[in-house]
């Protein structure tokens, strides 16, 4: 899995682009990755993963946990460009429901 930065950088909203498998043996690194590259002044989050080519539940479980912690923080989780793996978890498991889903980047920086 590979988890990279997307876009110039913005003061207040973080783009990044997730790619490759999310399974058991890599979720860890997208928890690492995302606090990596958020500052103190981050308010949104986005998460491009139309290359995200497997999620079993640990990649599941990191993307509902990330969003219960940034909830916490008042910052916004927007996931864009869902992949096919990626949205059949989501439906199957019904977290679908609990996201801010967008087809693309640029609706994600629109979004309110």
């Amino acid at each position: 899995m590979q988890v990279r930065p997307i876009g110039p950088d913005r003061h207040d909203v973080v783009v990044l682009a997730v790619s490759g498998e999310l399974d058991y043996a890599t979720e860890q690194a997208l928890g690492e990755a995302v606090t990596n590259a958020m500052g103190d002044h981050c308010r949104r989050l986005v998460l491009e993963c139309a290359g995200v080519t497997f999620c079993d539940s640990q990649g599941l479980n990191r993307f509902l946990q990330l969003r219960l912690d940034l909830e916490r923080r008042n910052i916004g989780l927007v996931l864009t460009g869902i992949s096919t793996s990626l949205r059949a978890v989501l439906d199957l498991t019904g977290a679908i429901e609990v996201f801010v889903l967008t087809e693309t980047v640029e609706d994600a920086l629109r979004a309110s």
